[in-house]
């Protein structure tokens, strides 16, 4: 079954965004990380939480995170680390 939540590609977009609406030139995103959560329509899952690093000049995803219970209110969307 395809996963429905947002893709790893979805938060480098939105990543890349966040960094060019900061005027934040490519070469200085080296070790910019996001973290990403949101909550899911899924009876096997409940909700996501994604994080991705800059790392040699190319996006990442660090880490993925498949979670049983519902994520509160104020852990959903974006999280930004090193700003």
């Amino acid at each position: 079954m395809a996963c429905t939540h947002t893709q790893p590609l979805d938060l480098f977009k939105m990543a890349q965004e966040h960094l060019t609406k900061k005027n934040i030139p490519e070469a200085d995103w080296e070790g910019f990380q996001m973290g990403f959560t949101e909550n899911l329509n899924s009876d096997l899952h409940k909700s996501v939480y994604m994080e991705v690093q800059r790392k040699n000049n190319q996006w990442v995803c660090t880490q993925i995170d498949r979670r049983p219970t519902i994520a509160e209110e104020k852990d959903l969307g974006v999280k930004l680390f090193d700003e």
